[in-house]
C-alpha cells in the first residue's frame, strides 16, 4: 500500500484509492518533485526519428537541461503522415546536442508536450534513456560547469 503524501495544507493524498483525501490534491502551490535540478540553456539539437520507414531528422533548441531529460522546443511534432507522441518507443528518437565538446546522443521519450495558442513552437518533455556511461558522464560535467542562473530569451530563432 502507497504511503500517503501530505500536501502544504496537511491534506493527505495517496494511500488506499477509497481514501476521499485523494480528491485534495491540487498542483498549486507547485512543488518541484523532479530530482535533478534543470538548467537553462540555449543549445542546438536534432531529433532523428525513425519511425516512418526512413530516417528525418527535426531541428530542436534545447531551452532547459539535465541529466535525466530536457524541455525543447520543437516547430511541428509530425513527420510526414506519423505523429510523435507521448511515451513512444524510445527506439524511435534519438536527440543529438552539438556542444563544443562533442556530440551527446541518447535515445528520448516524449513525456509531455504542449503548445499555447499564438506560440509557433511546441514546448516538448523528453526524459533520456539507454544513454551511454561515458555520455552521461560528459553531459554531467557541462551541466556542472553551467552558472547556478542562466537566462534564455524568449524570442527563439531556428531555421
Amino acid at each position: 500500500m502507497k504511503q500517503p503524501i501530505k500536501t502544504t495544507d496537511n491534506t493527505k493524498v495517496g494511500g488506499s484509492h477509497n481514501t476521499p483525501s485523494r480528491r485534495a490534491f491540487t498542483m498549486w502551490p507547485f512543488i518541484e518533485r523532479r530530482r535533478h535540478k534543470r538548467k537553462a540553456v540555449a543549445w542546438e539539437a536534432e531529433v532523428h526519428c525513425f519511425p516512418v520507414g526512413q530516417a528525418e531528422q527535426l531541428q530542436a533548441r534545447i531551452i532547459k537541461i539535465s541529466v535525466r531529460g530536457a524541455r525543447l522546443l520543437l516547430r511541428r511534432m509530425h513527420l510526414q503522415t506519423y505523429h510523435l507522441m507521448v511515451n513512444n518507443n524510445p527506439d524511435e528518437l534519438e536527440l543529438a546536442i552539438h556542444l563544443p565538446e562533442g556530440i551527446i546522443r541518447s535515445n528520448i521519450l516524449i513525456k509531455w508536450y504542449n503548445r499555447q495558442d499564438g506560440e509557433e513552437f511546441f514546448t516538448v518533455g523528453v526524459e533520456f534513456c539507454d544513454m551511454p556511461k561515458d555520455t552521461r558522464d560528459l553531459l554531467k560535467e557541462k551541466i556542472k560547469s553551467l552558472p547556478w542562473k542562466t537566462f534564455v530569451r524568449s524570442g527563439v530563432k531556428m531555421n
